[in-house]
This record gives C-alpha cells, structure tokens and sequence, in this order.
C-alpha cells in the first residue's frame, strides 16, 4: 500500500473518467475506482509544475495498492499508449481465454497461466521444464502453499509487484523462497518485518531460525536489540 499526492482533473474528456497527474505522467483512472476509498483534499504545493494549460485541478491523497488501479497513459499524440505490464495484467485478468497452457490449483482456486512466463519468472519451473522429469510436460499443478499467497506469487508474475499483508507476510515468504523467486522472497520478508511486534517477535524468530533465512534472523535479532 501506498500513499499517493495526485492532482485530478476536475472535468475529463473521459466520462467517467479521472486524469490525475504523478512524477510528470498522466494517467486516466476510472471514477469507480476512487468510490472506493475516502478521498480527503489537501492544496498543490507552492511552486507545484502542472503540465496541463486550463484545467481545473482537485487534489487529493489516496492510499492504495497500485496494482488495483485501472489506468492508461496517454501519449504526446492523445492516443492511449500501453505498457508491458498493463498488458500482461490484462492477459492474466482475461483468463482462460485459450492462451493460457498450465493450471496452478491452490484449494479451490485455479489459474491459467502461461508456461513461458512462469519459466521466465520463476527458478523452480525453469529448472522442472527444463529436466527430463514427467512432470515437467504436465499441465496441472498442485500447490501446497496458503491460496492467499498463491494468488499474490500469481500476481506478482504478470506485474513484478505484489500487496502482502501480515496475515500472509510469513505464506508468501516461505512460497518464494520454495518456488525460487528472489525478489517476491525479499518483499515477503520486508513485509515480515514490516509486521513486527512485541506479540510476535519470539515466533517469527524461531520460525526464522527453523527455516534458516540467516538475512531475516540477523533483522529480527536487530529488532530485539534496538
């Protein structure tokens, strides 16, 4: 989650729509989105630059998970420009449409997903496609991990991001580090430690030690001493 200073276009050529204004993009925001959340007013900094000519701005802070927010970004010539990661969240939301060629099983939940991204994205399929093994020509995997963490791994490889709470730091955490994705292992535990405190320190740091992430134990340890 994150908070975000943003000056909103009072009146858009998109019905329905929001243009807002961050680190000298404009993106378009679906007016939906913002029912969501409690939108409190605050003034455009002194010296503010706004890269808009006469417009009427309304400036808010939000906080949100950038991920949930539907946006484009318009180009120099109008036309709504696409970017890689919007189009791959695209594709995940669109499944199954016939593209996907894997299933992921979590519980209840299933997802299609697609071969080559996850060998892409993640160590442990690169590695099982690649071998000699039966399962590496299967189409459907069982997972045993928490299907809250499941769906934030599934997430995070079509948008290099994720939104771990702490009720899920500790599920995603030991995920990535099963399934070998270095970066979403570094946010599970920069979440981890996000959640410290006085009520469950001693568990995470036997959980810590059990499962032999030394960078985390030394974070922990630090924590208790400061």
């Amino acid at each position: 989650m994150k908070t975000w200073r943003m000056a909103f276009l009072a009146a858009s050529h998109e019905r329905d729509c929001f243009s807002f204004i961050d680190l000298g993009f404009i993106f378009l925001v679906d007016a939906t989105f913002l029912r969501d959340y409690d939108v409190v007013p605050v003034p455009i900094p002194e010296g503010t630059v706004i890269p808009l000519m006469r417009c009427n701005l309304l400036t808010f802070e939000l906080t949100f998970d950038w991920n949930d927010v539907p946006y484009s970004i318009p180009s120099k010539g109008g036309e709504t420009s696409r970017t890689l990661r919007g189009d791959l969240l695209a594709l995940l939301e669109r499944q199954p449409d016939g593209t996907a060629d894997v299933v992921l099983i979590a519980g209840p939940d299933r997802y299609h997903v697609h071969r080559a991204l996850l060998s892409a994205r993640c160590d442990y399929y690169r590695h099982l496609f690649q071998s000699d093994f039966a399962d590496a020509r299967a189409t459907e995997f069982i997972l045993p991990d928490d299907p809250a963490a499941v769906r934030i791994f599934v997430r995070f490889l079509y948008s290099d991001a994720a939104d771990i709470r702490a009720d899920n730091a500790v599920a995603v955490t030991e995920m990535a580090n099963r399934l070998l994705v270095p970066k979403l292992f570094e946010l599970g535990v920069a979440a981890v430690v996000a959640s410290l405190s006085a009520s469950n320190i001693a568990d995470l740091r036997v959980w810590a030690n059990r499962r032999g992430y030394s960078a985390l134990s030394t974070k922990l340890d630090a924590w208790v001493e400061a």
